[in-house]
């Protein structure tokens, strides 16, 4: 009987632990590409130089002729609703946008790699909007028409929020609660969700999706590269976990029982 609670503790703790590499994984996937796209902005005056605006309005045009309906093109990739919104607001803010979408792009999933790294109070939340901010990114860029790497992004930001958002506890597995490493003993004690064989299937087949996405979005060396950081990443602060909770697990008792006035044991 303890050997399989033993059994059934440890596969819950691999489900757990595959799904947080899951959330790892498509935030370092999604998020290279923007990291990438904001240094070049940042770089580019008609982005956040002189000309800053220039750009958003560019592109703001363009998806104006992509709202066109025409007799071949019965169903134009911009919506008529977004066009209207476009002009009626959007082009009257271009400088401010272009500013958003360059600190939004660098910002974003900086932010919720470093939460996947580290908890606090709070930082769940923070993270379900880091995540859910991305992808509102990504949708506007399909909005105005532009396809290509968004809608696979869109996914691998939709499947963080979905999983950050239902299955906090395996979604954040590798995240070192600070809590904890300060002493503070509200912090809550680690679980991890009951596994059966259907989850292992599909969360496992939702781990191949997602590397194939990334796959396709990047070139076979930046592919390879964002798996191996991957790895690393969730390697590295899984020991710091396991260091972090042997302390305060073991030596807390300890110290409990010298504030009351017994002999430690």
């Amino acid at each position: 009987m303890q050997h399989t609670i033993a059994m059934t503790r440890r596969s819950s703790r691999g489900l757990s632990a595959l799904i947080g590499f899951i959330v790892l994984f498509a935030t370092l996937s999604a998020g290279y590409l923007f990291v990438d796209a904001a240094w070049a902005k940042w770089n580019d005056p008609a982005w956040t130089g002189h000309r800053a605006g220039a750009a958003v309005s560019g592109f703001l045009n363009n998806a104006d002729q992509k709202a066109t309906v025409t007799y071949k093109n019965p169903r134009p990739d911009v919506l008529p609703k977004t066009r209207d919104l476009n002009n009626a607001f959007f082009k009257e803010h271009a400088r401010l946008f272009a500013w958003m979408v360059a600190l939004g792009e660098l910002c974003l999933p900086i932010a919720l790699l470093i939460l996947l790294c580290v908890r606090f109070r709070g930082s769940r939340g923070i993270a379900l909007l880091c995540a859910g901010l991305a992808a509102s990114m990504n949708l506007l860029y399909l909005l105005e028409g532009s396809s290509g790497l968004n809608p696979l992004m869109l996914v691998m930001w939709m499947t963080v929020l979905w999983l950050v958002a239902t299955l906090p506890v395996a979604a954040l597995f590798y995240a070192v609660d600070l809590r904890r490493v300060v002493g503070d003993t509200t912090a809550d004690h680690p679980r991890v969700p009951d596994s059966a064989p259907g989850q292992w299937v599909f969360y496992g087949f939702m781990f191949l999706l997602i590397g194939f996405a990334s796959w396709l979005l990047h070139p076979d060396r930046v592919f390879l590269s964002l798996t191996l950081a991957a790895v690393l990443i969730a390697v590295a602060f899984y020991a710091i976990k396991e260091q972090v909770m042997r302390h305060t697990v073991v030596d807390r008792p300890v110290v409990a029982r010298r504030r009351r006035g017994t002999a430690a044991v």
